[in-house]
């Protein structure tokens, strides 16, 4: 609704699988929404009705790759062709990832879309392209504009700013800033060669920070350890539900009632090792999670002194936080749950907590005696709009 209210020229739906026994009573201005149980990019009434009716969006709808394939629910039972047809009737009027064009002129020639409604799709697209200057040779009006205009000084800089602000501090312990302390910085991700890249990256910030650190560990004062966990694959279906803690091999169960292993993050025999020193040592860790997802933070927040987050942000801008250059000013904008147990379905197949409630109001929804947020060793309650300063 709100992007809508800024006039873009593009919206693209989401992948979402709409299940009425597992979701909320949904109405807009007072009125109930027609559930239909389809993606989004199939659904009429949401990006008719809704969208272009109620909230006034003129532009073009691109849909998320793999609804053709993978992705596409709700429509499991239709042809390809029939596939297309509902979502370009739909109102759908770019279908991304595919190159089936057979399968979409034989939804047009079988009439199943009207010339009609592939004229107008094709309108709402190409005004988009002319618009940038991207139709042809004649108009195409290249990049290099928009690269001048992105890597000017004070539009980096600005870029960074917001960086900074991003930074979100969960648990402080009087550990920070760590001003005059002598740091240990390293980053974990999942498997090596994702390691060795945010690696890289930390060590880049910390040159052009002109941060002095020590190469090991046992002469720090602090160990500030930046996490990138990830969870699935791209388009490829876990064999159970998502993961969302902090681990490495953890046994699972799949929903065809097989074992498997999971990863999130690797090398936690290095982490540990690196945590119980310090704090056998009356030393202090101070972590970073990549907050990508909503990840359950148990597994990382006992083991450290402080905790921050961020969003894909500069490690640089993580650091000046750590050490009192920046005072943290960034909130979750996310509610991060307590435990497996309140993300979970149970054995009927039903959610612990609706997916489609927003997280500041899951303990609406949640069932007698259940409390959705994770609360912290200090008495934090990790919910949107949290964040400490000092």
């Amino acid at each position: 609704m709100e992007a809508a209210k800024h006039n873009p020229s593009s919206m693209m739906p989401y992948y979402s699988a709409p299940s009425i026994e597992k979701s909320h009573f949904q109405s807009f201005d007072g009125e109930a929404i027609p559930f239909e149980e389809v993606g989004m990019a199939f659904n009429h009434y949401i990006l008719n009705n809704l969208l272009r009716d109620k909230l006034g969006f003129t532009g073009y709808i691109n849909s998320d790759t793999g609804i053709m394939g993978k992705t596409g629910w709700g429509v499991e039972d239709l042809t390809v062709p029939g596939c297309f047809a509902k979502a370009i009737n739909a109102g759908t009027n770019l279908i991304s990832g595919t190159n089936q064009v057979k399968d979409l002129k034989k939804a047009i020639t079988t009439n199943l879309i009207s010339p009609q409604r592939i004229d107008q799709a094709n309108v709402n697209v190409l005004i988009e392209m002319f618009d940038l200057g991207l139709f042809d040779n004649k108009t195409y009006v290249g990049d290099q504009p928009v690269v001048n205009e992105a890597t000017k000084k004070e539009a980096e800089e600005a870029a960074y700013q917001t960086h900074l602000k991003s930074v979100t501090l969960l648990k402080s312990d009087n550990v920070l800033p760590a001003k005059g302390q002598k740091l240990f910085v390293k980053a974990f991700g999942r498997g090596e060669e994702e390691t060795e890249k945010y690696q890289e990256l930390l060590l880049k910030d910390v040159q052009a920070l002109n941060i002095d650190i020590v190469e090991d560990y046992k002469e720090a004062d602090i160990a500030a350890l930046f996490l990138y966990p990830v969870s699935g694959s791209y388009f490829d279906a876990t064999p159970g539900l998502l993961e969302l803690e902090i681990c490495e091999d953890k046994t699972n169960i799949a929903l065809n009632g097989d074992t498997y292993k999971e990863t999130t993050l690797s090398n936690f025999y290095e982490l540990n090792k690196i945590v119980d020193y310090m704090h056998e040592n009356d030393k202090k860790v101070v972590t970073s999670v990549n907050i990508i997802l909503p990840w359950i933070l148990e597994n990382v927040e006992k083991k450290s002194n402080a905790l921050l987050v961020g969003y894909d942000t500069f490690p640089g801008a993580v650091l000046e936080v750590i050490l009192g250059q920046f005072s943290p000013i960034g909130k979750l904008p996310l509610t991060l749950p307590k435990n497996s147990k309140v993300i979970g379905v149970d054995e009927y197949g039903v959610s612990i907590s609706r997916n489609d409630v927003p997280g500041y109001d899951k303990d609406k929804y949640m069932r007698e005696g259940m409390t959705y947020a994770y609360v912290d060793q200090a008495g934090n309650e990790y919910r949107s709009g949290f964040g400490l300063n000092y």
